[in-house]
C-alpha cells in the first residue's frame, strides 16, 4: 500500500490501483472515475457517507493514476480491468458508479455481465431498462438525486442530466450545462 492508501491488483497483466475504505456488509461499490483522473477524483462526501454500510472500492481505470500505461485502450479492456478487479477481490456483485468516462465502463460491464451488478436498492440491471431498451447504470447524479434534499439540478450537475422521471407525461425542465469534468478537455 502506497503513502496515500493507494493499493494495486493485477488483472490480465495491467496492474490498478485503487482505494478501499469501509467495511460495512452491504453490497461492495465499485466507484469508477472519469477520463483523465483517477480514484481521488471520489474524495469528498460520496465515500464517507457510502462506508457506514458498504465496503468502497475507487478504483484507478486502465492508464489513469500512478500506474504504468498499457499499450491497449478498448473499451473491452476497461471492461476486462473491472471484472478482473472484482475477481481478485471476491467480490461477486457490486454496485457501480461512475462518473462520465466511468459511466460508460460501468453501463458495458453490466450489459456483459448483469449478474454481478446490483442497482438502486438490490434490483438487477433488467429492472433499470430505458425506452430504448439499453441498461441504465447507477452514476453519480442518479446517488445524488436520490440523497435526501437533492433535486434533479444537483443530479444534473453530477452528470449531465437529470435521473429518469417515472409516472410523470410532461418532459423534464430545461437545466444549465453541467461543469466539464477536470479530465475533459475544452472543444475547440
Amino acid at each position: 500500500m502506497s503513502e496515500n492508501g493507494t493499493r494495486t491488483v493485477r488483472t490480465g497483466g495491467v496492474r490498478l490501483g485503487y482505494r478501499s475504505r469501509g467495511g460495512g456488509k452491504g453490497v461492495p461499490v465499485v466507484l469508477l472515475h472519469c477520463l483523465g483522473e483517477d480514484g481521488e477524483d471520489w474524495r469528498g462526501p460520496l465515500i464517507p457517507g457510502l462506508a457506514d454500510g458498504h465496503p468502497v472500492h475507487a478504483l484507478d481505470l486502465r492508464g489513469h493514476g500512478e500506474r504504468a500505461r498499457p499499450g491497449s485502450y478498448a473499451l473491452d479492456d476497461f471492461v476486462g480491468d473491472l471484472r478482473g478487479f472484482l475477481d481478485a477481490l471476491g467480490i461477486d456483485r457490486a454496485v457501480l458508479v461512475g462518473h462520465s468516462f466511468g459511466s460508460v465502463v460501468a453501463s458495458l460491464f453490466a450489459q456483459e455481465h448483469p449478474t454481478r451488478v446490483d442497482g438502486p436498492s438490490g434490483s438487477p440491471p433488467s429492472r433499470w431498462a430505458t425506452a430504448g431498451g439499453a441498461r441504465r447504470h447507477h452514476t453519480a447524479g442518479h446517488l445524488a438525486a436520490r440523497e435526501p434534499g437533492a433535486g434533479a439540478g444537483r443530479a444534473r450537475a453530477a452528470h449531465g442530466r437529470p435521473p429518469p422521471r417515472r409516472g410523470r407525461s410532461r418532459p423534464p425542465p430545461r437545466f444549465p450545462a453541467a461543469a466539464p469534468c477536470p479530465g475533459d478537455r475544452a472543444a475547440g
